[in-house]
């Protein structure tokens, strides 16, 4: 009699993604997680928590595009994604989910300001994942 060992099939229902905040012993850091719900053909079900993905997007340029016009594209990108996260992270500190804020906010500084002023220098979390 033959054995056949399958790895379990489930089909995909649905599927939530966090940037989560892991601690761990060199402090804490952010972590992308996708996690899955499947079922299979018994009816079971299953969550599955998919870590160490790195998430990554293509975007198509034109043929004409030369150096000079897609490293302002990648500048533009990077500075809004910072944008985004700097006030992001200043809502998060106003509402109290945040101890911690930096770099700091100057005092009476709205988060507008707090971003426009931080954005050239900031390097987000999503830049410092582009290689």
């Amino acid at each position: 009699m033959t054995t056949i060992n399958r790895s379990p099939e489930f089909r995909l229902i649905d599927f939530k993604i966090t940037n989560s905040i892991a601690v761990g012993k060199n402090g804490s850091k952010k972590e992308f997680v996708i996690q899955m719900f499947g079922i299979n053909e018994e009816g079971k079900t299953a969550a599955i928590n998919a870590k160490g993905f790195e998430p990554f997007f293509f975007v198509k340029i034109g043929e004409d595009w030369d150096l000079n016009k897609l490293k302002l594209f990648e500048k533009e990108i990077y500075k809004t994604l910072a944008y985004a996260e700097l006030t992001a992270n200043y809502k998060s500190w106003q509402m109290g989910k945040r101890k911690t804020l930096r770099p700091p906010p100057l005092k009476d500084e709205t988060k507008k300001q707090y971003a426009d002023r931080n954005c050239r220098s900031y390097q987000s979390y999503h830049e410092k994942g582009i290689a």
